[in-house]
């Protein structure tokens, strides 16, 4: 996270869930979510599905998850 004016407005506002919205749209200042890392690891083969999953905030975003070896 960059302390962009966005971000700072949003923090001095108390308007904290907020921030990861505004994350996303400013991914040209170089910000990104901890999801959007993770989506870039497993696309890049660094990391597994599975274990982007166990990290992610959002674990849907990677597709259904595989429990005990079953979708």
């Amino acid at each position: 996270m960059t302390g962009t004016t966005a971000i700072r407005n949003l923090i001095r506002e108390g308007k904290i869930h907020q921030i990861p919205g505004t994350m996303q749209v400013s991914q040209k200042d170089g910000m990104q979510t901890m999801d959007m890392a993770l989506q870039n690891l497993v696309a890049k083969g660094i990391v597994t599905k599975e274990e982007a999953q166990s990290k992610s905030m959002n674990p849907n975003l990677f597709g259904p998850s595989v429990v005990g070896g079953r979708i």
